[in-house]
């Protein structure tokens, strides 16, 4: 069977070759439109060429399959059945959309007919996989030896007495200087011959090759391990199952050793970190940056939903949209009240990623396959680490998440309602136009968003509009092969309230495990279990968000600081002005924001698109002109417009309250209840325009060992409580607060053993006693020291002026006498005249200091000290008026 259908192949391509000037193409459809990079699933494609071509049979028709990707083509086998052809999708380690070319001969092999359509390639992640491993004990999967089983859908894999092959697959990456190489290959047949049933179950042995990461694989036994066959894969894993008795016996030592073993090999390479983008410092201003961030399907914040897998405590986790520069990411995750959470606190916070999930193209290289890469940078060595040994530090010391300290958040502009629209500088009007028109042109890269208005289903006297649909791509002038995005068309279904996805005109059906897609130059994310909201991101910086209500479009763009002077459109002029918002596309001149509404509309409806620059897609029996209503008349008079028949004002003001938005919106649909969906989604815009302020964030503090902190978050105004475990005490400030200038109040803290701080105290106190003791000693040793210099400098004064010896010293002080009668003279008081008194000495008083003296001053006094022999009768006076003895001065006196 194989050879002949080799033979088959070989004969087609010698018909092409012959028949080349004779083919034709035409457009078909493929069924599914996606499916695993992994491949081996089975497709279908027709086309209006295949209907209604009897006596073309599996037997006598010869079809083949081309997938190509633009780098390589792929020829596989396919088989002609029922007006289909179908082909076998290959292996591919890349996601986006490959072109499929199914080359068919007529019955007479005299005309080949090329049939092109696309297939969209997804990481195997984002889809439930064809063989589900069931995980009722999970901790099964995770040692050897233990009972493990497998279900699967039969009917994909042909009748159920078929007999199929269980393989084991390992995925291998390595970027040695010699050689770049990504593969899977195949490892062991773990079960040969079983039962197509949908059912198996194995008891798991251990293989001594400890190969960690790779997948099941159910095949036909009669098929080849390689090549191109239909087969199912499970998800890709962590092979613990299977690993050795080393790992079997003693997982926590094994791990343990190979936790160190990774952090030894990339302590001194993962240099990644600096490049990696900082994170929102809340949900809501994750949930506005849809130009750099997506949410995690993993943990996309259900009500409903399990605790996040490796993040118990978040509520939601985002991932950048793109890898860095490097291929690396960066995982932010929220708490319940929306505040970051950083793994510097808890395992649960958001982590960083040598290889993002995503991938980063071109993809089939080391470090950039979606998923694969990731799983074998990141999360092996964190089930190492974390989950299988007490080594998560050691983990977290290369993989730290970023705080928000340096996060700049976008510029947003936003349209909801009958529609009301925020531009990127703050400026709000009404847009009544009926058509598509231009939204943003980026005028750097040429990458446009466009919007489809029309008026609410069905209603066609009201004289308002909605956003249907939304399309981004490139701009119409640049060529096929040039063109850096895929056109994605966005549009609301009214009878489902949800939104439908396409991609270059092919419907992607989200579900059943899909909730992420990656096509050129785009990154397309259904954030919640349904349909109702989706985001895209471009690589160049913008991105929007879109949601259904029950009547309409809300959309949230938003664009980061380069797209500064560089765009144009409805949504505005990004130039921080609100004075040039108001332009015609035609002539590029602006009106004022106070110039009547019937002018400004006028200058809007300019940005009306053509055919020729539309980005939409169109169903069967609709073209372009089929939207367009030029002729279409806004009522701007809202003010004079009354109340419509039988709502009240209290009904309007009860609804609506004091919002224009939703009055205006009732009045013109003459429905309180799409006022009510207006006031709900003026809300919502509001709070995306605040989310899109600086917000200060005073960065990361650390919890004290042998401590705790009670802390709410890291921002402007919130504080951080420390406090320490029984029997420690706290050293340092036990309340911070995060201050405007982006700085915490008080001091570091740390938390020491109470024993310890006890006896360190009193050491303190000891210690600060010993240094003052010895101060005093010093300073009274000093003190004593100055006096005796002093003393011994009035003395040899005193000996240069003749002084007798005989004086003594507790007649000296600082004044000249010690005392005299009482009172005691003073040195303030001399004069400049006193020059020939010496101040300070002893033995010579000024005639200012004489009659500073009492009126009982001795005026022999200065006599009888120079000479005790001399008698007062001398100059004139009586001795015994002094107390003189024999005319002499008393001892005391001397």
């Amino acid at each position: 069977m194989r050879a002949t259908t080799f033979l088959n192949i070989f004969l087609v391509s010698l018909i092409l070759n012959v028949w080349l000037a004779k083919s034709d193409d035409a457009e078909g459809s493929i069924h599914p439109t996606f499916g695993s990079m992994m491949g081996g699933d089975v497709v279908y494609v027709t086309s209006e060429d295949l209907s209604g071509k009897t006596g073309w049979t599996d037997e006598n028709t010869n079809t083949i399959c081309i997938f190509s990707d633009g780098r390589s083509n792929i020829t596989v086998e396919s088989h002609y059945i029922n007006n289909y052809v179908s082909c076998i999708t290959p292996r591919y380690f890349k996601v986006g959309q490959v072109d499929v070319t199914v080359k068919v001969p007529d019955k007479e092999n005299s005309i080949i007919r090329d049939i092109h359509t696309g297939y969209i390639l997804v990481d195997p992640f984002r889809l439930i996989p064809g063989i589900v491993r069931v995980e009722k004990d999970e901790q099964n999967w995770q040692v050897p030896g233990h009972l493990v089983q497998i279900k699967w859908k039969p009917s994909l894999l042909g009748k159920r007495n078929t007999n199929l092959d269980l393989e084991l697959w390992i995925y291998l990456e390595s970027n040695s200087t010699s050689s770049a190489l990504v593969e899977w290959k195949y490892f062991d047949t773990i079960a040969s011959g079983i039962l197509n049933t949908g059912v198996y179950a194995w008891k798991a042995k251990s293989n001594q090759a400890n190969q960690i990461f790779g997948a099941l694989r159910l095949v036909n036994s009669s098929w080849s391990h390689n090549g191109t066959v239909p087969c199912l894969w499970s998800d890709p894993h962590a092979l613990a199952w299977q690993m050795g008795d080393d790992f079997r016996y003693d997982r926590e030592s094994y791990s343990h050793d190979s936790c160190l073993s990774w952090f030894t090999a990339n302590k001194d390479t993962e240099n990644f970190i600096a490049d990696l983008v900082d994170c929102p410092c809340t949900d809501q201003q994750a949930y506005a940056d849809s130009a750099h961030f997506q949410v995690d399907a993993l943990c996309n914040g259900e009500p409903d939903k399990e605790p996040c897998r490796f993040h118990h405590e978040a509520n939601i986790c985002f991932n950048a949209a793109f890898a860095s520069t490097s291929g690396a990411g960066q995982q932010c995750c929220y708490k319940d009240d929306g505040n970051l959470l950083l793994v510097q606190d808890s395992r649960s916070g958001g982590l960083a990623s040598k290889a993002h999930p995503w991938g980063m193209s071109p993809f089939d290289e080391p470090n950039k396959v979606p998923g694969l890469s990731h799983w074998v940078k990141d999360v092996i060595p964190f089930y190492y680490c974390c989950e299988w040994s007490d080594n998560c530090e050691i983990f977290l010391h290369l993989r730290p998440g970023n705080d928000c300290k340096k996060y700049s958040p976008p510029k947003a502009a936003i349209i909801y309602g009958d529609p009301h629209v925020t531009t990127w500088d703050r400026f709000n009007y009404t847009f009544n136009g009926y058509g598509e028109f231009l939204l943003l042109r980026d005028t750097n890269y040429n990458i446009t968003i466009q919007g489809r208005f029309a008026q609410p289903s069905g209603s066609t006297d009201i004289k308002a509009t909605n956003l249907v649909a939304v399309s981004i791509g490139d701009n119409s002038d640049i060529d096929d092969n040039d063109r850096t995005l895929d056109k994605v068309h966005v549009e609301f279904i009214d009878r489902t309230k949800t939104l439908q996805v396409r991609v270059n005109k092919k419907i992607i059906k989200f579900g059943d495990g899909l909730t992420w897609l990656d096509v050129k130059g785009l990154s397309i994310n259904r954030a919640k279990d349904n349909d109702k909201e989706i985001s895209i991101s471009t690589k160049r910086g913008s991105g929007i968000r879109l949601v259904a209500n029950a009547y309409n479009i809300q959309l949230f763009a938003s664009i980061g600081e380069e797209y500064r002077m560089r765009t144009n459109g409805l949504l505005g002029t990004y130039t921080d002005t609100i004075l040039d918002e108001i332009v015609y596309q035609n002539n590029g001149s602006s009106l004022g924001i106070s110039a009547p509404n019937e002018e400004k509309h006028a200058a809007w409806i300019t940005w009306r698109i053509t055919e020729h620059e539309t980005n939409f897609f169109y169903n069967s029996g609709q073209s372009f002109s089929s939207h367009q209503f030029v002729d279409f008349n806004a009522d701007f008079n809202t003010p004079g417009i009354p109340n419509p028949p039988g709502i009240s004002n209290e009904e309007l003001t009860r609804t609506c309250r004091d919002n224009p938005q939703c009055r205006f919106d009732v009045k013109m649909t003459k429905a309180l209840a799409y006022g009510k969906v207006t006031y709900e989604s003026s809300v919502q815009a509001s709070q995306a325009i605040f989310a899109t302020e600086k917000m200060t964030s005073c960065g990361h503090l650390e919890t004290p060992t042998n401590g705790k902190k009670n802390y709410k978050g890291y921002l402007q105004g919130q504080q951080i409580e420390f406090y320490c475990d029984s029997q420690y005490t706290l050293i340092g400030s036990s309340i911070r607060t995060c201050k405007m200038n982006g700085y915490w109040t008080g001091f570091d803290n740390t938390c020491i053993h109470t024993a310890i701080f006890v006896v360190g105290s009193l050491a303190a106190v000891a210690l600060i006693c010993t240094i003052i003791f010895f101060i005093v000693i010093y300073l009274r040793r000093e003190k004593v020291t100055s006096y005796n210099a002093e003393k011994e400098e009035a003395k040899r004064a005193a000996k240069s002026e003749n002084i007798p010896e005989n004086i003594e010293d507790d007649d000296l002080d600082d004044g000249g006498f010690q005392e005299w009668q009482g009172r005691k003279p003073s040195l303030q008081n001399l004069s400049n005249d006193d020059e020939e008194y010496r101040p300070g000495h002893p033995f010579h008083l000024s005639p200012s200091q004489r009659s500073s003296l009492s009126e009982n001053y001795d005026p022999t006094l200065e006599l009888r000290l120079k000479n005790p022999d001399a008698r007062l009768s001398n100059v004139g006076l009586d001795d015994n008026q002094f107390g003189m003895q024999n005319g002499k001065a008393p001892e005391s006196w001397v």
